[in-house]
């Protein structure tokens, strides 16, 4: 769970929670994709 008092703090932004909510599934994503890029190397240097 995102706290988002603090990342209103952090972006010293008022952003509404959908757009938080926006950032946090991109980010997440984003490490997903990282996380599998890194495995498929992996793999291929087999």
């Amino acid at each position: 769970m995102v706290n988002y008092e603090c990342f209103k703090d952090i972006l010293n932004v008022d952003m509404d929670k959908e757009k938080i909510k926006t950032i946090d599934e991109y980010r997440k994503l984003n490490y997903i994709s990282k996380f599998n890029a890194q495995l498929y190397k992996n793999e291929a240097d087999r």
